[in-house]
């Protein structure tokens, strides 16, 4: 019999269907490690566990994505912010370094220059950079961004009732064969 391939993370599912379903390009740092905390308070939230998620998520990133897709970390071009987008394994950024693999498989995380503390392109300068960017919304359970009137500004707020439904609907929703992505 043959080996069963594993489901994908949940942040795998969420980011397709950003794609997929919705033709959108992808998610924030804090809104993806916000999924993990949705149904906690801000007064619960320990900076340890963020901190974790956040470390497990990258490691996610590089090791836990499908064959089929690779991760990029770069600047959005709408909200100015850093967001995670899923892209066919053929497509590469010119300003995003590959964050070597733990294996010797290819690296499926692609983050760019800008987000690393340190130019070694390693995975912990990645998350140290991203920890400095996003520990205190995160702290404060700000896993949302808002544009705000000002153009190139907003802020990170608490999720609302349509970030909740957007995640009830991203949780349910499954592909289907005529998918269609514009990549």
């Amino acid at each position: 019999m043959g080996k069963k391939t594993p489901p994908p993370p949940p942040w795998f599912s969420v980011l397709r269907y950003q794609r997929e379903a919705l033709g959108l390009t992808g998610l924030t740092i804090p809104f993806l490690v916000g999924m993990t905390f949705e149904s906690l308070q801000p007064e619960q939230l320990e900076e340890q566990a963020l901190y974790t998620e956040l470390t497990s998520l990258l490691f996610s990133f590089r090791d836990a994505t499908p064959a089929s897709h690779c991760v990029v970390i770069a600047e959005c071009d709408t909200l100015y912010q850093p967001v995670v987008a899923l892209y066919p394994t053929s497509a590469r950024r010119e300003d995003c370094e590959g964050v070597a693999a733990s294996t010797e498989a290819e690296t499926r995380l692609y983050v760019q220059r800008g987000y690393f503390q340190r130019r070694d392109w390693s995975i912990d300068s990645a998350i140290e950079w991203l920890w400095d960017r996003f520990g205190r919304p995160l702290i404060r359970g700000e896993f949302s961004f808002q544009k705000t009137e000002e153009p190139m500004r907003g802020e990170y707020v608490g999720f609302n009732a349509q970030d909740r439904e957007f995640l009830k609907r991203a949780r349910e929703w499954r592909p289907t064969s005529n998918s269609s992505v514009t990549w």
